[in-house]
């Protein structure tokens, strides 16, 4: 099984997400993002954020940096952004894990004492996305 890898990129300067016209496009910003990193000196600006490949429990496609509500209107409901990285997986091994995750923030974790939980299916079906770190960072304040 493969699966097409898929990126968005968000502009910083203009506030909003590319969404290039053609791959011709989409390679270059990238390529140009990558230039301006690798040498250094220079911010790049945009923030490029790769898809998980899972689909929220609507059908929304989820990306590093959304903020999703888990397990909504249950007891075990919490916010939480997706990210890309390595963990501590939650067993008495010190297993560590590599791959996107769930960060919770310690003012909002409600239930979980947990502030990482690995991020799969499971997680994707029962999440649903109400924002993004760019777009919507209040979702992450405590109320």
């Amino acid at each position: 099984m493969s699966r097409q890898i898929k990126f968005r990129i968000w502009h910083k300067s203009s506030k909003t997400f590319l969404t290039p016209d053609s791959a011709n496009d989409y390679n270059r910003v990238l390529y140009r993002a990558t230039l301006i990193d690798y040498f250094g000196g220079l911010k790049p600006e945009v923030e490029i954020q790769q898809s998980t490949g899972l689909k929220d429990r609507k059908g929304a496609e989820i990306y590093e940096g959304d903020i999703v509500l888990v397990n909504k209107d249950t007891p075990d409901e919490f916010i939480a952004i997706v990210k890309y990285g390595e963990g501590p997986c939650d067993d008495d091994f010190g297993t560590i894990y590599i791959g996107f995750y769930l960060d919770i923030p310690e003012e909002i974790r409600g239930p979980y004492s947990a502030s990482e939980l690995p991020f799969g299916p499971y997680m994707a079906e029962n999440s649903e996305i109400i924002g993004n770190i760019f777009e919507s960072p209040q979702l992450l304040e405590l109320k």
